[in-house]
């Protein structure tokens, strides 16, 4: 299975191999959703549709100035479509004249889904565009406001750790069958951008380094829009250090039909793996790239200060059952509610 990772050399970084599991041709993210109760993993606006009206809400009331003749809406790795479908919906029923200026345009890189995705949202055809990448949009001069739901926390990273003061990187090795964990000092580049963005590092303390792929991200959003709110939704913590936990093992793991471990070399390509994302260091990608950190709050308190509990069905109310518990997770402390972050930006006007 690991035979096209391998066949340049017998070890290869932990990014190559994460990269190679989750988006390669047979890549976990190459398939269709797994997002769902009976798959590996639930995220909140699969738990009801008031977290995608919260957000709309949020983006009518809270952000939008309704100064330009068109706004743009836009989401990264929508999965099937049900974050946007919600939002877009609220908006039509709410607020018409802000509906009829808007451009819905989804940014996913799984082409396989671009389809479920249009039939979710036909509703909203004429106003609506599928891309695979942030390239394949046209430069926006228009107000602009971008959310996304656990999207950064499925990006590629090395894994790396300090011993004895030498830097190191996992590398990855293959011997006939079995997969081993390696350390590999780390090469000048990596050095370099670990010592930019000033983090501290804790001895024998590993930590997740997504960097280039946040760079990627904020550089190419600066490029394409001039007047841009960003809202981002991810579990993770605020750090001054690169790792954001105390387990010294660092937070990157794999979610395989709702069960947790670190068995990354087994079930390759159906297995998600991901980490927590420390939001000091995606606070200062941004900024690098002219973005200006606006808000940064738990799930709970973002949704309750926006108003979620006037978006829960009156008939979930009067039932008791599974779907009002499920709710309840978006907002409860030992569920969604402080294990998942808000983040707010906006791009510097040019």
């Amino acid at each position: 299975m690991l035979q096209d990772l391998f066949n340049k050399s017998r070890k290869v970084p932990f990014s190559d191999f994460v990269t190679y599991a989750l988006y390669s041709e047979n890549g976990y993210y190459r398939k269709g959703s797994h997002v769902e109760k009976n798959g590996d993993f639930l995220t909140s606006p699969l738990v009801s549709r008031a977290y995608g009206e919260t957000l709309a809400s949020f983006f009518l009331t809270k952000v939008i100035h309704n100064r330009s003749d068109k706004i743009s809406l836009v989401e990264l790795g929508p999965n099937d479509g049900r974050l946007m479908s919600s939002v877009v919906d609220y908006i039509k029923k709410s607020a018409p004249n802000i509906y009829q200026k808007l451009e819905i345009i989804l940014v996913e890189q799984n082409i396989n889904i671009h389809k479920n995705i249009a039939n979710l949202l036909s509703n909203h055809k004429e106003k609506l565009s599928i891309c695979a990448t942030i390239t394949d949009i046209e430069k926006k001069n228009n107000e602009t406001f971008l959310f996304c739901n656990e999207f950064f926390d499925a990006l590629t990273f090395e894994r790396c750790v300090l011993k004895e003061n030498i830097l190191y990187i996992v590398n990855i090795e293959k011997e006939k069958k079995n997969i081993s964990e390696v350390l590999i000092k780390a090469g000048d580049s990596l050095i370099r951008k670990i010592e930019e963005y000033d983090l501290q590092i804790e001895e024998n303390f590993y930590f997740e380094f997504p960097i280039l792929e946040y760079e990627k991200y904020f550089y190419e959003l600066s490029k394409k829009f001039s007047s841009l709110h960003v809202l981002v939704n991810d579990y993770g913590e605020k750090s001054d250090f690169f790792h954001s936990s105390p387990d010294p093992h660092g937070t990157c793991r794999c979610f395989y039909k709702h069960k947790v471990s670190r068995d990354f070399y087994n079930n390759i390509f159906d297995q998600d793996i991901t980490y927590d994302v420390n939001f000091e260091l995606l606070s200062l990608v941004a900024k690098k790239y002219g973005f200006k950190e606006t808000g940064f709050y738990s799930q709970s308190d973002f949704l309750l200060s926006n108003n979620i509990l006037d978006f829960i069905p009156s008939q979930m109310i009067e039932d008791s059952n599974q779907s009002l518990r499920d709710f309840k997770k978006l907002v409860s402390p030992n569920a969604f509610g402080e294990k998942f972050k808000f983040i707010i930006f906006k791009l510097n006007e040019k």
